[in-house]
């Protein structure tokens, strides 16, 4: 039985561009997504790092561990530093979380005005812990009083004729 797949060279991705033929057994990967994406409709809030006091409203299409996909009517260029907030509710008054930092890494724009933005979360370094020194904890002191307990307790059983 023949394949229905196109004929296409190793390494060579076809001509809308989005599937890639390697030799290896992982051979079809579309485009070059890192993290698989959860679809969502989220409201959001969209400033500039350097401007919060201008807040452009948007919405998340879709995110994943490593990034966001945010629709607007405004367009930022690629490489823009932005802060996003998502919201609770659709008048933009309640936030859900804390806002995200996040750098744009692909604009895409559509012909009824709005601009997709592909976004890369930037997460903050974390400091590195310092050394730590093993401490010395004080031994207490053996404490017999509930072994001869039980031997007391054994002998008076003993006694007894048990």
């Amino acid at each position: 039985m023949q394949s229905r797949r196109p004929e296409y060279r190793k390494h060579e991705r076809n001509k809308d561009g989005g599937m890639v033929i390697s030799s290896d057994n992982r051979s079809m990967q579309r485009g070059r997504r890192g993290a698989v994406r959860t679809e969502v409709c989220r409201p959001c809030l969209v400033w500039l790092i350097d401007y919060p006091e201008e807040k452009f409203e948007g919405v998340v299409l879709d995110l994943n561990p490593r990034g966001l996909r945010v629709r607007m009517l405004d367009e930022f260029p690629e490489g823009t530093r932005l802060m996003v907030q998502l919201m609770r509710d659709e008048e933009f008054q309640v936030p859900l979380s804390q806002p995200l930092r996040v750098i744009v890494v692909r604009t895409q724009g559509s012909p009824d005005g709005f601009f997709d933005h592909g976004t890369q979360l930037q997460v903050a370094a974390i400091k590195k812990a310092a050394p730590v020194r093993p401490i010395r904890m004080p031994r207490s002191s053996l404490n017999l009083g509930s072994i001869n307990r039980m031997f007391t307790a054994s002998n008076r059983n003993q006694k007894r004729g048990r």
